[in-house]
């Protein structure tokens, strides 16, 4: 079965989840969409590389695939470097896949894809603040890189509290710690704040970022009831047992998988309402990212479960079906 297939990492592990990720895929490959994403003040990341999309427009599907697959097998690495998941398995990478390549709508290029390898990137790094007695620099690395997140994807600043609760969980909540976090994010900003007064759109920008707060809760709904079957059976048979049975079994571990999980479930917490945020509501999806960890490490606790295994294939099979509809 695929939980216990994916326990292992070897060449024909690589292999079925190259078949099984482009299985799911070809369905953007084959429809072609428009980017779904449009340039603003508040992204100026996201507006350099833009316009180069819109010319690569009949290969973004491709592009957004590879930038999956690739950001999933870093993920997988990170989790194994920071004991997360056991050595030689690529169950946190298959997940991470599976739950990118839920949607028919988000089989193409979007603003948020191109964040994927930055909060890789970011997990990383915040993970190494509880490893390091000296850890001023960690924080201010996770900080800025959060900072480049949001200017490709402005809805990502509402993280920055995130990096508190996370200095909590991780006894390195300090004043200096606290003034890192405002230098290493703010910097950006800074520079971008006179970019704009440079080229006399600073009172422009001010209204673009006014009009995203004033707006915030104006999400555009998903009109696919199959969507919402597919987000309901992950939701009760696969995320909230995971969440729970997790959350009831740290104290088990030790004090280094404790923290680091502990942080991982706020970060889950933390980004479940940025499914309301303004935009269409499929595309704020961060909360998969903290999820396919935690996913992962459910699978992981069981060493053999048939529930668990009939569980993933029907879920694969509905995202398999729906992908293939939508042709």
């Amino acid at each position: 079965m695929l939980i216990k297939f994916f326990k292992s990492s070897f060449i024909v592990q690589y292999f079925v989840l190259v078949v099984i990720s482009v299985g799911l895929w070809m369905p953007g490959f084959l429809n072609l969409q428009e980017i779904q994403g449009e340039i603003s003040l508040t992204t100026p990341l996201y507006n350099l590389v833009h316009n180069l999309l819109v010319i690569l427009q009949p290969y973004n599907p491709i592009i957004a695939f590879i930038i999956v697959l690739i950001s999933g097998l870093t993920l997988n690495n990170i989790l194994v470097y920071h004991d997360l998941t056991p050595k030689n398995n690529l169950l946190p990478a298959f997940i991470f896949i599976v739950l990118f390549s839920s949607n028919p709508a988000t089989l193409n290029m979007y603003p948020l894809i191109l964040t994927i390898p930055f909060f890789t990137w970011f997990l990383h790094t915040i993970f190494t603040v509880n490893d390091e007695p000296e850890n001023n620099l960690a924080v201010f690395n996770a900080s800025m890189i959060l900072s480049v997140i949001s200017l490709i994807y402005f809805p990502a600043v509402m993280l920055f509290f995130l990096l508190w609760l996370i200095l909590l969980v991780f006894g390195a909540f300090s004043g200096r710690n606290i003034i890192i976090t405002f230098i290493g994010f703010f910097m950006p900003y800074l520079y971008l704040a006179l970019y704009y007064f440079w080229i006399d759109k600073l009172a422009e920008a001010g209204n673009a970022y006014l009009n995203f707060f004033e707006n915030l809760l104006r999400f555009q709904a998903v009109h696919d009831y199959l969507q919402y079957a597919i987000w309901a059976y992950f939701v009760f048979l696969i995320l909230f047992p995971a969440f729970f049975k997790i959350t009831g079994t740290l104290s088990s571990y030790n004090i280094n998988f404790r923290k680091k999980m502990g942080a991982t479930n706020w970060f889950f917490l933390y980004s479940s309402p940025f499914i309301i945020l303004a935009g269409k509501s499929d595309l704020n999806l961060f909360i998969l990212i903290p999820a396919s960890i935690i996913i992962s490490h459910y699978f992981n606790i069981f060493k053999k479960s048939v529930w668990n295994e009939i569980v993933l294939l029907v879920f694969l099979a509905m995202i398999g079906l729906h992908n293939y509809l939508s042709l």
